[in-house]
């Protein structure tokens, strides 16, 4: 019987890590796929900027595409109706990354390369991965993955204007713990998924 019952708690549980890592990787890899299409209005107004603020630093180009995605998106808003400008329609997610990228360039022209790096990753990169969060939870089964359990652990942004590093990827891991009786712990699934970005070539 002890034997037949551990049997029958292993086997739970390995069906039960198969669907949330199952779930994982779906999860990760839709919302990869969405987020990549989106890149391609910001790769457009990226390379308008480029020719316009020829010789600019990049966060002066950075705070123009900012200021003409908040142009867009308030005659959107006041006129209630269609804009024929599709910077009106990015969702506030990548909005925010492009203002958190404008900020990245501006601090970088002011720091070392280090202190640079260190920025970002200490300051910049978690709040990035919070405004993610709910749009890659969107591809998830509630039922399966709740959101306290799930967190991002690592992002990959295009590099605009390079098509050669024009590659979005999200990496993302859920807190599972084991169904198993006076055995407390709990084993990190982690998935990661990359999409090239579509830059119209």
């Amino acid at each position: 019987m002890p034997f037949f019952l551990a049997f029958a708690l292993a086997l739970n549980t390995i069906v039960q890590l198969s669907i949330v890592e199952l779930s994982l990787k779906t999860t990760v890899m839709e919302s990869t796929k969405q987020m990549a299409a989106y890149m391609y209005p910001v790769e457009l107004l990226y390379t308008e900027a480029m020719k316009s603020e020829t010789g600019s630093k990049l966060g002066a180009v950075w705070r123009g595409i900012v200021d003409k995605v908040g142009e867009a998106r308030d005659k959107l808003i006041q006129a209630e109706e269609w804009v024929d400008d599709y910077a009106a329609f990015l969702p506030e997610s990548i909005v925010k990354w492009m203002q958190w990228e404008q900020t990245f360039r501006e601090q970088g022209e002011q720091l070392g390369q280090d202190a640079y790096r260190q920025y970002y990753n200490e300051t910049l990169a978690p709040l990035i991965y919070d405004a993610f969060k709910p749009i890659v939870l969107r591809h998830a089964d509630n039922h399966i993955i709740r959101p306290e359990q799930f967190r991002i652990t690592d992002m990959t942004f295009p590099t605009l204007g390079n098509p050669s590093k024009a590659y979005f990827g999200i990496e993302a891991e859920v807190a599972f713990k084991l169904p198993i009786p006076f055995i407390n712990k709990t084993v990190y699934l982690r998935k990661r998924a990359y999409e090239r970005i579509w830059t119209g070539a």
